[in-house]
């Protein structure tokens, strides 16, 4: 299928079957990080690059490297590039998360990682790539997360659907061996429904907040906290 245009209120994203711009991404790249001095950012399995391209608008300040193994969603990732107001500071890399070797460590380490083997099954190779990967692989993928990230103060921001949850019987897959889980946020579609992503953010602090919220209010309008997250990307958000 040919790729579509997705318009942001800063800049606008072509995204590729297999590769669409979904909720979950949009909040990831809405919600992950709060320092303002952070420098630089890294997605692993980035697609087209709307999570790095959410967080290149939030922090003016930091280098974005996205990283995508997947040949046509780079191609289509240079392109965004190539259009956006902040293409000379953000990087799209051509590698394989598992396999990628890096010697500078990141602020922000980000994703919104591959379901297991098991869920999702496919005809669609694009779609395939994009979201399945077998239970080891998803422990390497997070163990690589945390080996590219600051070991000091950095931060590792990922966001789960309960597709991710119901492959792991609901338990809660990623347990990092030095870092902490700081932020969770559950979100619902709807009031009062259970909730279908997950957004976590880890760190060297031992604090930790939870929230929960839905994308709707009871009247069928956006929640007032999903505008205020979301206010300064989405057109349809005001």
């Amino acid at each position: 299928m040919p790729s579509e245009l997705f318009r942001f209120k800063q800049f606008d994203l072509l995204h590729g079957e297999g590769y669409k711009i979904g909720t979950d991404a949009v909040l990831l790249g809405s919600w992950a990080g709060s320092d303002p001095n952070i420098k630089r950012i890294l997605d692993l399995g980035s697609g087209t690059g709307v999570i790095g391209f959410l967080l290149a608008q939030r922090f003016p300040k930091a280098q974005v490297h996205l990283l995508e193994r997947n040949e046509a969603a780079v191609q289509e990732c240079h392109a965004n590039i190539a259009r956006s107001p902040f293409a000379d500071r953000i990087q799209c890399i051509h590698a394989d998360v598992l396999d990628w070797k890096n010697t500078e460590p990141y602020d922000l380490v980000v994703s919104n990682p591959p379901y297991f083997a098991s869920a999702l099954p496919s005809s669609n190779p694009q779609k395939v790539s994009a979201k399945h990967i077998s239970s080891e692989d998803q422990i390497k993928w997070f163990e690589k997360m945390e080996e590219l990230v600051n070991q000091e103060d950095g931060k590792i921001a990922l966001v789960l659907s309960n597709k991710h949850l119901k492959a792991q019987k609901n338990a809660l897959p990623v347990v990092f061996s030095s870092f902490q889980l700081n932020r969770k946020l559950a979100v619902s579609h709807r009031p009062h429904s259970n909730p279908s992503l997950l957004l976590l953010e880890y760190g060297k602090e031992e604090t930790k907040s939870e929230d929960q919220w839905s994308i709707l209010s009871s009247n069928g309008s956006f929640s007032d906290e999903y505008s205020a997250l979301c206010k300064d990307f989405l057109l349809s958000v005001k």
